[in-house]
């Protein structure tokens, strides 16, 4: 067993191409690929891929990437206030 996983943001690219007699090549850069592999795939941010499945997987699942957007309103007022506050008592502490 093998696997390959691309970092939880995507910040570096990653590549799986398959080869015609069916192997399997991971490349951070597709031109590494294109002229063996007819069939390139980018990995997702945050997902490996797995040789004994054959399958991507998301390894990379924080809590807070649950989907769920807030329905409140910004109050960009109240939210300046705090900011101002919080450096103000790093500032003087």
């Amino acid at each position: 067993f093998y696997g390959a996983a691309r970092d939880h943001i995507g910040i570096t690219s990653l590549y799986l191409g398959r080869g015609s007699d069916g192997s399997v090549w991971i490349a951070s850069e597709m031109k590494s690929l294109a002229r063996d592999c007819p069939d390139v795939e980018q990995f997702k941010p945050g997902h490996c891929w797995r040789s004994d499945t054959q399958q991507y997987a998301l390894w990379y699942a924080p809590t807070w990437r649950s989907g769920v957007l807030p329905s409140t309103p910004c109050d960009f007022t109240k939210l300046r206030e705090a900011f101002v506050k919080a450096v103000s008592d790093s500032a003087s502490s």
